[in-house]
């Protein structure tokens, strides 16, 4: 899994190029800007992290930046994204101190 935001430092950039290397492998497999070519549920997954890495200016590769873009220009992901910025209610259990 890749919580690098908790943890940080060697591990976090250990995490970030797993991630590099698997979106250069399915890029090198796909004709189109997702993991799989058309958005689908393995991108949906990865919108998390794909956030934090834009949030965090985490650097990164051309190739995970150019599908970091088509991930937060997807319509679906947009709509998803608004209405968690729109949400309010906080769960404090889930929150990390």
């Amino acid at each position: 899994t890749f919580k690098f935001m908790l943890r940080g430092g060697a591990q976090a950039r250990r995490d970030v190029e797993r991630f590099e290397q698997i979106i250069r492998d399915r890029r090198l497999r796909s004709d189109g800007p997702f993991m799989f070519g058309e958005w689908g549920a393995v991108d949906a997954m990865y919108a998390p992290l794909v956030t934090r890495l834009i949030t965090y200016a985490w650097p990164i590769s051309d190739v995970t930046r150019a599908y970091c873009d088509a991930v937060m220009a997807e319509a679906s992901f947009q709509k998803w994204r608004a209405a968690a910025l729109e949400e309010t209610k906080i769960m404090h259990a889930d929150e990390v101190n």
